[in-house]
């Protein structure tokens, strides 16, 4: 072989070994991009997984603090409505179980459901179920949830008129005196406070126990009025 042949085979030799080195470089350099990408997705993907766990873990949190969920209101009112049914006993003002349709209005009357409304009377952001009845005697009965008891009540037609949705109602004492309140509950006892009193016979007009004018009594009772009373359900 002569020396211009000899020049030419190891250029050609010197030519394959560098281009197989370029090309092996690439495809290292090809791998380890496609490392490095399959990594990063792999890391955000734990990344995320771990913010999604914490920020489930905080939202439990907030609910366990808060003890106040869709969920527990909509389980509560169907205990309320269970005991209206007489699938389930509520205590009475006598701190005794019974069950509705045995529960006494008076004397040997029984409570019969007419209509009923949720409304939360007590402002304690849970709602009481409000049951009118059929009776001569004529009332209400209240059943409120507590500390995982429904405890009953019994009110007389005339002391709870025109239920607003925002809790307050009406009571009368007379044709012309009427009073404006609010209830509030402690387990198998309840209080009545009154906010506003109209008494056009003995010219007693108060608005939290204070003496006013007989023209800010009537503004206080127009706008009362125009609050929304509530939907009545049968």
């Amino acid at each position: 072989m002569s020396n211009g042949s000899k020049i030419l085979l190891v250029l050609a030799i010197i030519l394959v070994v560098t281009g197989a080195g370029f090309l092996i470089g690439k495809n290292t350099e090809k791998k380890d991009v496609e490392n490095k990408v399959e990594n990063n997705v792999n890391y955000g993907n734990i990344i995320d997984e771990i913010v999604n766990t914490k920020n489930e873990t905080i939202n439990d949190n907030v609910i366990e603090k808060n003890g106040d969920t869709s969920n527990n209101i909509t389980s509560t009112k169907q205990l309320l409505l269970n005991v209206m049914n007489n699938k389930q006993k509520f205590i009475n003002e006598d701190n005794k179980e019974v069950f509705f349709k045995d529960f006494k209005i008076v004397e040997n009357q029984t409570a019969k459901v007419d209509k009923y409304a949720f409304v939360d009377m007590d402002k304690d952001g849970t709602e009481e179920l409000v049951i009118y009845t059929t009776s001569d005697y004529g009332a209400y009965v209240i059943l409120h949830y507590e500390n995982d008891k429904v405890y009953g009540y019994m009110i007389g037609v005339r002391s709870l008129e025109n239920l607003k949705t925002d809790g307050s109602f009406m009571g009368s004492s007379g044709a012309n005196s009427s009073e404006y309140s609010r209830i509030t509950f402690n387990k198998n006892k309840y209080s009545i406070k009154t906010e506003a009193v109209y008494d056009e016979t003995n010219k007693v007009y108060e608005i939290d126990n204070t003496s006013v004018s007989e023209k800010e009594i009537k503004e206080y009772v127009e706008k009362w009025n125009k609050k929304e009373n509530v939907s009545w359900s049968k």
